[in-house]
């Protein structure tokens, strides 16, 4: 696995509202879905702009659908490991506030640890899936 430190400047300049990113978390509970899926990913996010301009990341964790910030999401992950990922069609200005607003809808949602899919409690994949298949 090929790891590139970027500093927080660079990392700014290369980001864009609505990435979507992986991380790893060496809690039990998240290494075993890390461990069922043959991934090193565990946890994913999805990223915005606060109106501070600091990066923020709409992700859903124990115990509910929050917003944290970059560092923080980062700095929980084993050794800061992440992935950033786009849709190969760059989100425009209005599908990036959409799913921003799909986000804001669903904070506050507790946590499902038994990952039941028709529940309507959150996990991390099921809300990144929800959020992006109800705005575009």
């Amino acid at each position: 696995m090929t790891h590139h430190t970027l500093s927080p400047t660079q990392r700014d300049h290369l980001l864009r509202e609505g990435d979507v990113i992986f991380s790893s978390i060496p809690n039990p509970l998240y290494r075993r879905i890390a461990e069922a899926t043959g991934s090193v990913t565990s946890h994913v996010g999805i990223l915005f702009r606060h109106e501070d301009g600091a990066w923020m990341v709409a992700e859903s964790k124990v115990p509910f659908v929050r917003y944290s910030t970059l560092d923080n999401f980062i700095n929980r992950s084993i050794s800061g490991w992440h992935v950033i990922r786009r849709l190969r069609q760059p989100l425009t200005p209005s599908q990036a506030a959409n799913l921003r607003t799909q986000c804001d809808k669903r904070m506050g949602l507790l946590y499902h640890t038994g990952f039941r899919y028709e529940s309507k409690r959150m996990f991390c994949s099921k809300f990144v899936h929800e959020v992006f298949r109800e705005t575009l």
